[in-house]
């Protein structure tokens, strides 16, 4: 009988195809996944004479996800703070002051930098307001201008004034300044930066509705980011917020479905040129 209860329990798990001596832990994606994000760090976009510097950050505590879409949806900067909605948390970040390093969490903010995320009771609002991409979209403001994603027949972004009168329509229905998906807007002095999240490129406007020209994802020293979340300080620092898939440990490939949050700056917005010739359209 003794004999019979040690061989058991043995004889159980057999049966049942599990082991409650071997028990593995759940798989977490960070041990998915190898390797790091593939960015070029110092890059430099040199176009229509202006000469624009990328400065490239990962966060010091990776948020991976299972889907490029679950990444940085608004961000906004002040200082060396960057506040970062993800999902229904905020982040409050730390950037290194000699563009060095890593995004670390502000430990003063919520619970270790991180805190839930109530529209209804947080003071904090979103940067973009788009719920609906597809007909006409909620306003965002451009200075004392409004701007309204719309596609009819194709993506573009009307400014209007204070008034609600027309000033101009930022995207054509052909190359250069085709938008494939309008994603998200923001303004600096006469400029409009527009991300392009299905093209990976950010494209540039007058605010009067020139193009002035576009620089790509792999421009920027990402290889195939979705780009989400951007804002520009006073001082004309753009910053964007994007995920991309990291590579797979059991088969080494990209599309692995885990994908990583990291942010980058471009400066140099000053020596953009407003006056600059516009490239010619595709026939």
């Amino acid at each position: 009988m003794p004999g019979l209860m040690r061989v058991l329990p043995v004889v159980l798990c057999l049966l049942l195809g599990t082991s409650f001596i071997y028990a593995e832990e759940p798989a977490t994606f960070e041990s998915l996944v190898e390797g790091s994000l593939p960015l070029e760090f110092g890059t430099v976009i040199r176009k229509n004479g202006a000469v624009l510097t990328v400065t490239h950050y990962l966060m010091e505590k990776p948020y991976l996800s299972q889907s490029v879409f679950s990444g940085p949806n608004s961000l906004s900067v002040e200082g060396d703070k960057m506040t970062v909605l993800i999902g229904k948390e905020l982040h409050r970040l730390t950037i290194p002051k000699q563009d060095k390093g890593k995004l670390t969490h502000d430990e003063s903010f919520g619970t270790h930098g991180v805190m839930a995320y109530d529209p209804k009771e947080s003071t904090w609002q979103p940067a973009e307001n788009f719920p609906n991409f597809m007909r006409h979209m909620s306003s965002r403001k451009l200075g004392d201008m409004v701007g309204y994603v719309e596609k009819d027949p194709f993506y573009h972004l009307q400014i209007k004034n204070a008034a609600g009168e027309d000033v101009a329509s930022l995207g054509t229905d052909k190359d250069p300044g085709k938008i494939c998906f309008l994603k998200n807007a923001c303004r600096w002095k006469d400029l409009v930066f527009i991300v392009d999240a299905n093209c990976r490129d950010i494209m540039v406007w007058t605010i009067s509705g020139k193009y002035l020209f576009e620089f790509s994802s792999r421009e920027m020293g990402v290889d195939y980011p979705w780009m989400m979340s951007i804002d520009i300080t006073d001082q004309g620092e753009l910053y964007l917020g994007f995920t991309q898939e990291r590579i797979r440990k059991s088969n080494g490939a990209r599309n692995s479905g885990i994908a990583e949050t990291a942010f980058l700056k471009i400066t140099g917005l000053e020596t953009i040129n407003p006056d600059a010739e516009s490239p010619k359209e595709t026939p």
